[in-house]
């Protein structure tokens, strides 16, 4: 028997037992959806965007990203950290970091939305 060509790998998480401290250091996806501000072209927000690349290398912390655009404009940020803390952490340190001004200052105001979750499936 061959085995099919396109194996995946996929781990299964129970979730995380917070009662007593336990799994807070699972893994955790953040993911902000927004839009571009009037007249931000793509191009000019994926170099902004960019820009923090640096700062989330440095934390340590940062197991993936990716960023992606649907065909409505509504962008999706995604990256996957090591730990909640590690993520919330991040998340209000960059909006005081002047290399990320230009990718908040392209995003339409009042627009993005971001969540914090345990990571509870993973496919590889």
């Amino acid at each position: 028997m061959r085995a099919h060509p396109l194996h995946h790998t996929l781990i299964a998480r129970s979730a995380p037992d917070t009662s007593r401290g336990l799994g807070v250091s699972e893994p955790v996806a953040e993911v902000v959806t927004f839009r571009l501000a009037t007249g931000v072209a793509p191009e000019e927000f994926l170099k902004a965007a960019n820009g923090i690349a640096p700062f989330l290398r440095a934390s340590g912390a940062v197991i993936s990203r990716t960023l992606s655009v649907d065909a409505d404009g509504l962008w999706t940020d995604h990256i996957t950290w090591t730990s909640m803390s590690a993520a919330k952490t991040a998340a209000q340190e960059l909006m005081q970091r002047p290399e990320a001004m230009p990718m908040l200052k392209a995003i339409e105001e009042g627009s993005a939305t971001m969540r914090h979750a345990p990571i509870m499936l993973t496919m590889d």
